[in-house]
């Protein structure tokens, strides 16, 4: 079994992520900034992020905005920006909710 398959989905995409800038979890935790102890935490899925360190983590990773809502899901995070969408028109939901049951 790999790294990236022992991981949570989140974890896979941070180390793939990190990986690709040549970045050890030092580098990466320095970047964003963040404790090692808690990159790791996040990385191998012990600790879910905030979506404040979600998205502090996704911008020292340049991850594109094309890409950020598979990080989102990976981290079973609810943007702020759609719960609010969500809370302002709830009766638009509905058929979303209906999906969900």
């Amino acid at each position: 079994m790999t790294a990236l398959h022992r991981r949570s989905p989140l974890g896979a995409l941070m180390l793939a992520a990190r990986r690709t800038h040549g970045w050890s979890l030092r580098d990466f935790a320095a970047a964003v900034p963040l404790s090692p102890a808690h990159a790791s935490d996040v990385e191998c899925g012990r600790r879910v992020p905030s979506e404040d360190l979600l998205v502090r983590m996704m911008t020292a990773l340049r991850v594109p905005a094309t890409e950020r809502d598979h990080w989102y899901a990976a981290a079973g995070v609810l943007p702020a920006a759609l719960l609010d969408a969500m809370l302002a028109r709830p009766g638009e939901w509905e058929r979303v909710r209906e999906v969900l049951r």
